[in-house]
Protein backbone atom coordinates (compact mmCIF):
# COMPACT_ATOMS: atom_id res chain seq x y z
CA UNK A 1 0.00 0.00 0.00
CA UNK A 2 2.78 2.34 0.58
CA UNK A 3 4.47 1.57 -2.49
CA UNK A 4 1.11 2.13 -4.35
CA UNK A 5 0.55 5.40 -2.84
CA UNK A 6 4.08 6.65 -3.28
CA UNK A 7 4.20 5.65 -7.57
CA UNK A 8 0.40 7.47 -7.11
CA UNK A 9 2.58 10.94 -5.53
CA UNK A 10 5.18 10.64 -8.08
CA UNK A 11 2.98 10.49 -10.96
CA UNK A 12 0.66 13.53 -9.39
CA UNK A 13 4.12 15.32 -9.12
CA UNK A 14 5.24 14.28 -12.79
CA UNK A 15 2.27 15.58 -14.32
CA UNK A 16 2.46 18.53 -12.51
CA UNK A 17 5.59 19.35 -13.93
CA UNK A 18 4.71 18.67 -17.37
CA UNK A 19 1.97 20.66 -17.28
CA UNK A 20 3.62 23.57 -15.59
CA UNK A 21 6.43 23.28 -18.34
CA UNK A 22 3.71 23.32 -20.94
CA UNK A 23 1.86 26.12 -19.57
CA UNK A 24 4.88 28.23 -19.06
CA UNK A 25 6.81 27.52 -22.86
CA UNK A 26 3.67 27.78 -24.87
CA UNK A 27 2.34 31.07 -22.19
CA UNK A 28 5.76 32.44 -23.41
CA UNK A 29 5.40 32.54 -27.26
CA UNK A 30 3.80 36.16 -27.09
CA UNK A 31 6.99 37.41 -25.11
CA UNK A 32 9.53 35.41 -27.58
CA UNK A 33 8.27 36.72 -30.78
CA UNK A 34 7.22 40.27 -29.20
CA UNK A 35 10.45 42.62 -30.01
CA UNK A 36 13.28 43.64 -27.64
CA UNK A 37 12.68 47.12 -26.56
CA UNK A 38 14.62 49.94 -29.21
CA UNK A 39 15.50 47.34 -32.02
CA UNK A 40 12.77 46.09 -34.49
CA UNK A 41 14.03 42.25 -34.41
CA UNK A 42 12.39 39.58 -32.32
CA UNK A 43 13.38 38.85 -28.77
CA UNK A 44 14.60 35.17 -30.15
CA UNK A 45 16.25 36.73 -32.86
CA UNK A 46 17.36 40.10 -31.18
CA UNK A 47 21.62 39.65 -31.68
CA UNK A 48 23.99 41.83 -29.46
CA UNK A 49 27.32 41.01 -30.35
CA UNK A 50 28.97 42.93 -27.79
CA UNK A 51 27.14 40.50 -24.77
CA UNK A 52 28.00 37.48 -26.58
CA UNK A 53 28.53 34.37 -24.55
CA UNK A 54 27.72 36.12 -21.15
CA UNK A 55 27.33 33.67 -18.14
CA UNK A 56 23.67 33.57 -16.17
CA UNK A 57 22.88 36.19 -14.18
CA UNK A 58 19.91 36.99 -12.67
CA UNK A 59 19.94 40.88 -13.47
CA UNK A 60 17.73 41.14 -16.76
CA UNK A 61 15.33 38.44 -17.89
CA UNK A 62 17.27 38.07 -21.00
CA UNK A 63 20.38 36.65 -19.59
CA UNK A 64 18.68 34.95 -17.00
CA UNK A 65 20.68 31.76 -18.55
CA UNK A 66 23.08 33.56 -20.65
CA UNK A 67 23.82 34.52 -23.95
CA UNK A 68 25.46 32.63 -27.23
CA UNK A 69 27.81 33.64 -29.81
CA UNK A 70 26.01 36.48 -31.20
CA UNK A 71 24.64 37.78 -27.87
CA UNK A 72 20.63 36.18 -28.11
CA UNK A 73 19.26 35.34 -25.27
CA UNK A 74 18.97 31.84 -24.49
CA UNK A 75 16.02 31.82 -22.67
CA UNK A 76 14.16 33.61 -25.18
CA UNK A 77 15.28 30.92 -27.52
CA UNK A 78 14.73 27.89 -25.65
CA UNK A 79 10.76 28.77 -24.57
CA UNK A 80 10.63 29.25 -28.19
CA UNK A 81 11.64 25.93 -29.42
CA UNK A 82 9.39 24.51 -26.53
CA UNK A 83 6.27 26.68 -27.06
CA UNK A 84 6.77 25.77 -30.94
CA UNK A 85 7.64 22.37 -30.19
CA UNK A 86 4.55 21.77 -28.09
CA UNK A 87 2.02 24.15 -30.14
CA UNK A 88 3.01 22.07 -33.23
CA UNK A 89 2.62 18.26 -31.75
CA UNK A 90 -0.60 19.38 -30.70
CA UNK A 91 -2.50 21.08 -33.10
CA UNK A 92 -0.81 18.53 -35.99
CA UNK A 93 -2.30 15.59 -33.46
CA UNK A 94 -5.77 16.68 -33.24
CA UNK A 95 -5.79 17.43 -37.14
CA UNK A 96 -5.07 13.73 -37.77
CA UNK A 97 -7.54 13.06 -34.80
CA UNK A 98 -10.45 14.74 -36.64
CA UNK A 99 -8.80 13.52 -40.40
CA UNK A 100 -8.74 9.65 -39.47
CA UNK A 101 -12.10 9.68 -37.71
CA UNK A 102 -13.56 11.40 -39.89
CA UNK A 103 -12.32 9.45 -42.98
CA UNK A 104 -12.51 6.01 -41.09
CA UNK A 105 -15.65 6.38 -40.26
CA UNK A 106 -17.16 7.56 -43.46
CA UNK A 107 -15.50 4.67 -44.98
CA UNK A 108 -16.96 2.33 -42.81
CA UNK A 109 -20.44 3.14 -43.05
CA UNK A 110 -20.74 3.59 -46.86
CA UNK A 111 -19.46 0.08 -47.82
CA UNK A 112 -18.83 -0.99 -50.99
CA UNK A 113 -16.95 0.62 -53.92
CA UNK A 114 -16.76 4.10 -51.92
CA UNK A 115 -15.16 1.78 -49.04
CA UNK A 116 -12.83 0.07 -51.07
CA UNK A 117 -11.89 3.77 -52.97
CA UNK A 118 -10.54 5.04 -50.13
CA UNK A 119 -8.87 2.82 -48.20
CA UNK A 120 -6.77 1.99 -51.32
CA UNK A 121 -6.30 5.80 -50.94
CA UNK A 122 -4.72 4.68 -47.77
CA UNK A 123 -2.83 2.34 -48.39
CA UNK A 124 -1.07 4.37 -51.12
CA UNK A 125 -0.10 7.06 -49.16
CA UNK A 126 1.18 4.55 -46.49
CA UNK A 127 3.30 3.18 -48.83
CA UNK A 128 4.85 6.83 -49.17
CA UNK A 129 7.93 7.44 -47.17
CA UNK A 130 5.60 9.76 -43.94
CA UNK A 131 9.28 12.18 -43.58
CA UNK A 132 9.64 12.54 -47.13
CA UNK A 133 5.66 13.51 -47.65
CA UNK A 134 6.05 15.50 -44.96
CA UNK A 135 9.31 17.79 -46.35
CA UNK A 136 7.45 18.01 -49.82
CA UNK A 137 4.85 19.62 -48.08
CA UNK A 138 6.33 21.91 -46.29
CA UNK A 139 8.40 22.71 -49.39
CA UNK A 140 5.53 23.21 -51.39
CA UNK A 141 3.68 25.68 -48.79
CA UNK A 142 7.02 27.27 -48.63
CA UNK A 143 7.02 28.15 -52.20
CA UNK A 144 3.54 29.23 -52.43
CA UNK A 145 4.70 31.71 -49.88
CA UNK A 146 7.15 32.97 -51.72
CA UNK A 147 5.23 33.54 -54.55
CA UNK A 148 2.32 35.16 -53.10
CA UNK A 149 3.77 36.82 -50.06
CA UNK A 150 7.46 37.49 -50.68
CA UNK A 151 7.28 40.16 -48.29
CA UNK A 152 6.88 38.22 -45.23
CA UNK A 153 9.83 38.39 -42.70
CA UNK A 154 10.50 37.96 -38.85
CA UNK A 155 8.03 36.57 -36.59
CA UNK A 156 4.92 37.00 -39.39
CA UNK A 157 7.40 34.64 -41.66
CA UNK A 158 7.92 31.91 -38.44
CA UNK A 159 3.89 31.75 -38.00
CA UNK A 160 3.82 30.73 -41.91
CA UNK A 161 6.56 28.38 -41.43
CA UNK A 162 4.73 26.48 -38.10
CA UNK A 163 1.43 26.79 -39.88
CA UNK A 164 2.78 24.84 -43.00
CA UNK A 165 4.68 22.19 -40.71
CA UNK A 166 1.15 21.80 -38.65
CA UNK A 167 -0.47 21.00 -41.81
CA UNK A 168 2.40 18.82 -43.37
CA UNK A 169 2.30 16.47 -40.23
CA UNK A 170 -1.57 16.71 -39.70
CA UNK A 171 -1.77 15.36 -43.42
CA UNK A 172 0.65 12.08 -42.95
CA UNK A 173 -0.39 11.43 -39.70
CA UNK A 174 -4.30 9.91 -39.94
CA UNK A 175 -3.72 7.16 -41.44
CA UNK A 176 -3.27 4.51 -39.20
CA UNK A 177 -6.04 5.99 -37.30
CA UNK A 178 -8.39 5.56 -40.35
CA UNK A 179 -7.68 2.03 -40.94
CA UNK A 180 -8.34 1.56 -36.96
CA UNK A 181 -11.44 3.27 -36.70
CA UNK A 182 -12.77 1.98 -40.04
CA UNK A 183 -12.31 -1.35 -38.13
CA UNK A 184 -14.15 -0.52 -35.49
CA UNK A 185 -17.01 0.60 -36.99
CA UNK A 186 -17.47 -2.29 -39.01
CA UNK A 187 -16.92 -4.70 -35.87
CA UNK A 188 -19.68 -2.52 -34.04
CA UNK A 189 -21.91 -3.00 -37.35
CA UNK A 190 -21.84 -6.82 -37.28
CA UNK A 191 -22.43 -7.37 -33.55
CA UNK A 192 -25.81 -9.10 -32.82
CA UNK A 193 -27.46 -6.00 -31.07
CA UNK A 194 -27.31 -4.12 -34.18
CA UNK A 195 -28.91 -7.08 -36.05
CA UNK A 196 -31.49 -6.96 -33.43
CA UNK A 197 -32.32 -3.66 -33.87
CA UNK A 198 -32.53 -4.02 -37.95
CA UNK A 199 -35.34 -6.76 -37.21
CA UNK A 200 -37.05 -4.67 -34.94
CA UNK A 201 -37.28 -1.82 -37.48
CA UNK A 202 -35.35 0.70 -36.01
CA UNK A 203 -34.44 3.11 -38.93
CA UNK A 204 -30.93 4.11 -40.13
CA UNK A 205 -29.40 7.49 -40.06
CA UNK A 206 -31.51 9.94 -42.60
CA UNK A 207 -34.66 7.57 -42.51
CA UNK A 208 -37.99 8.43 -40.23
CA UNK A 209 -40.83 6.21 -38.83
CA UNK A 210 -44.27 7.85 -39.43
CA UNK A 211 -45.97 8.21 -36.40
CA UNK A 212 -48.71 5.25 -35.73
CA UNK A 213 -46.38 3.15 -38.43
CA UNK A 214 -46.08 -0.19 -36.70
CA UNK A 215 -42.51 -1.21 -36.26
CA UNK A 216 -41.97 -4.87 -37.77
Amino acid sequence: MASAARRRRTLRWAVAFLVAVSVTAIGSLPWTLGSTPGTASARFEAARPADALQPPRLGQTETLLGTDRLGRSLLARLMLGGGISLVVGIAAAGTALLLGTSWGLAAAMCGGRIDNAMMRLVDVLYGLPSVLLVVLLAFALDGIRARWWPDVTGSWRLLFDLASLWFAIGAVSWLTLARIVRGQVLSLRARPFLESARVAGVPRAGETVLVGTPIR
